[in-house]
């Protein structure tokens, strides 16, 4: 069996109000070109506002930019009003694969 977990994308807008987002991010250390929500501050803007971002959502997008990761994280880090394009897997799909050999 092979599982595949599609990824669906939205866009959650934060208003930070001077304040830290209040999510501990990593990426890989190639870069690449998302980050990853390790961790979500109980006093965060994101959980004080209600907004739909899970530990393990992948961020990759900032104002509509698809950017490295290490940018992304600067955005994050200095603009206030923010829309996050969030990459969540909701679940997993399972496919039955056959494989057949055929010799010549």
């Amino acid at each position: 069996s092979i599982f595949v977990r599609p990824a669906r994308r939205f866009d959650v807008t934060v208003d930070k109000r001077g304040k830290r987002l209040g999510i501990m991010l990593r990426h890989s250390s190639g870069g690449g070109n998302a980050v990853y929500v390790k961790d979500i501050n109980d006093d965060s803007v994101v959980k004080s506002s209600g907004l739909d971002v899970l530990v393990g959502d992948r961020i990759v997008a900032v104002n509509g930019q698809s950017m490295k990761a290490q940018a992304l994280v600067e955005a994050i880090s200095k603009n206030n009003s923010l829309v996050l394009t969030i990459a969540r897997v909701d679940a997993a799909l399972s496919l039955d694969v056959a494989l057949c050999l055929h010799r010549e």
